[in-house]
This record gives C-alpha cells, sequence and structure tokens, in this order.
C-alpha cells in the first residue's frame, strides 16, 4: 500500500496512520483489496476528520498484483524493451464520500518487468519554471531503466527527480518499484 493525506502536520499524520493500520489490519481477513479500500473509507468517514487520503493498495499472489486505487496516481509497469504502460489508477481519495469509488486493477508482472507505485510528491514536483514533473517526464526516466533491478530503478528516478527540480522537494516523495522474477 502507498498513499498521502491531503494536509500536513499532526492531524494528517494521524489520519494516515489510521488508515496505514486499517490496511494492514484489514487485509488479514480480507482477500481483496477493494474489500479494504471500502471498509477503511467507511472508517475514515465515520471520524469526521474532514481529512481525505489518496491511496493505492496491492495484494500479490504469484506474479497477479490486484490493485484498489482511490484517488491515487496509476501503477507504471516497465516492460523488459523498456516500454512503459500506466494502470488506471483513479478512483475517488478515501474519506470523501460513504460510498468509496475505487480503481481496480489485475496486473501480471512477468519476468524482467517492473511494477513502480510513487506519490503525489514525485509527479507534482517543480522545475525553477514550475513546471510540474508529470507523469510522462516519469515514463521516460523509466524507460531507460529497462533491465534494471528495483533498487536502480528507484534511484534512476530520485536522480532525475532531483535534476528536474533543483534538488528541491515541498512534499514527500516516496518511489516503489517490484520486479517480476
Amino acid at each position: 500500500a502507498l498513499g498521502g493525506a491531503a494536509g500536513k502536520g499532526e492531524e494528517a499524520a494521524s489520519v494516515s496512520a489510521m488508515v496505514r493500520g486499517g490496511l494492514r489490519v484489514l487485509s488479514v481477513w480480507e482477500s481483496d483489496p477493494d474489500l479494504v479500500m471500502r471498509k477503511v473509507n467507511e472508517a475514515l468517514v465515520a471520524q469526521g476528520t474532514g481529512m481525505f487520503v489518496m491511496a493505492v493498495a496491492g495484494f500479490v499472489k504469484g506474479r497477479g498484483i490486484r490493485l484498489s486505487s482511490a484517488g491515487h496516481h496509476p501503477a507504471a509497469l516497465l516492460q523488459p524493451d523498456g516500454g512503459v504502460r500506466f494502470a488506471a489508477g483513479g478512483g475517488v481519495p478515501l474519506g470523501i464520500s460513504p460510498e468509496a469509488e475505487t480503481g481496480v486493477e489485475a496486473l501480471t508482472v512477468a519476468p524482467g518487468e517492473t511494477l513502480v507505485l510513487y506519490s503525489e510528491g514525485l509527479i507534482s514536483s517543480r522545475n525553477e519554471r514550475g513546471e510540474p514533473y508529470g507523469e510522462e517526464r516519469l515514463a521516460d526516466a523509466l524507460s531507460r531503466c529497462a533491465g534494471q533491478a528495483p533498487s536502480t530503478v528507484v534511484k534512476a528516478v530520485e536522480a532525475d527527480r532531483h535534476a528536474f527540480s533543483g534538488g528541491q522537494v515541498w512534499d514527500e516523495i516516496v518511489v516503489f518499484a517490484l520486479r517480476g522474477v
């Protein structure tokens, strides 16, 4: 799972911890990440904090991964030839509506492919002209990493973003890579 609360400070940290804990606990009893996301959404709405969380959760079984997205950016699938395909992503962030609207997709991560999840902070990083880093630039950076180890992919994306933004960081940046073997 990967996600982030809108806002900063203690309340955002508390809501993020509640969502993270909810996802972890419910995943023990539920085999569908979408059902887990919906239950966490219900709990967040019931809390009445007025905060919302963009999140993606994936359950891995063999080479398959079932993703549920609540307002999160789509996962990227880096193929061995350097091609990059984005998952569906989407949905509405958790905590906005009692009826969760999620984006669900089942993916297969073939040998040599790398699944990359990333935070809003990466995509919304800006350069000195105010232009966002964006998913197109992410795809370009990933395409140069074909065949690389997941740790190398993460470091390359971090280095590309750092160069693009002149080292400025306005929001947390998380990049997670999982390679099919």
